[in-house]
């Protein structure tokens, strides 16, 4: 994120971080912006409301997965309906990582958590055809294993005029794979490394792959003609 904003020119002057609680929010309070550290998922209508009363400001939210999608899916759903022109980048670690490991909503089905013992037996939020489902969109999916592409893929979604989203495929190995029976954070890398595919822009994001899924304005326009 940080190299992307260097690349755009974000800076202090310009640029607002805004989080929820967790292990990820933590991070608003490391960068040297304005920023505002929210209850529990309530980031995404503080960003909208500062973006109304400053819209010249870049409005940048950064969280995690049970931040945005649990405690904050409420917010999330509307504001992609509203299309404010904000970046949101969740940090998908697929778990409640600072509170103890509990099952997230992004956690696939078959997940060994504190809350689900025996594996959940639940699909899990389908934040893509959530965000895609309004137009226009942008949606993208990279990943801390591939750190060039993901700084790319986050300074598209920077650059796009109206709501943007980005999912991060991280690791929580303390709270999610050493359940799973990793024994070290290089081993889990290696195996997102081995199961995750660059496609680049595509229609739709398939599980495992990573890119873009955009759909601008005019397209919107060109397709209700038809």
């Amino acid at each position: 994120m940080i190299s992307a904003f260097d690349q755009l020119g974000f800076d202090e002057s310009n640029t607002a971080i805004l989080s929820g609680i967790g292990c990820t929010a933590r991070s608003s309070g490391y960068l040297k912006f304005d920023s505002i550290n929210a209850i529990h998922g309530r980031s995404l209508p503080i960003a909208e409301g500062l973006k109304k009363v400053q819209p010249d400001k870049n409005v940048v939210v950064f969280s995690g997965d049970g931040d945005l999608t649990g405690i904050g899916g409420n917010h999330l759903l509307h504001s992609a309906r509203r299309n404010s022109n904000i970046t949101v980048i969740m940090n998908n670690n697929l778990t409640f990582g600072l509170t103890g490991g509990q099952l997230s909503p992004m956690a696939p089905r078959g997940t060994v958590s504190p809350t689900s013992p025996k594996g959940s037996s639940i699909e899990p939020v389908n934040i893509q055809g959530l965000v895609a489902s309004y137009n226009p969109h942008f949606f993208s999916r990279g990943s801390v294993v591939y750190p060039d592409k993901l700084s790319q893929t986050i300074k598209q979604a920077l650059e796009w005029p109206h709501f943007s989203f980005v999912e991060v495929v991280s690791v929580c190995p303390t709270n999610y794979y050493r359940r799973l029976g990793f024994k070290s954070v290089a081993e889990v890398y290696q195996y997102l490394q081995k199961n995750l595919k660059f496609v680049g822009e595509t229609e739709k994001l398939e599980p495992g792959q990573l890119g873009i899924v955009k759909k601008e304005l005019k397209q919107k326009e060109e397709d209700d003609k038809k």
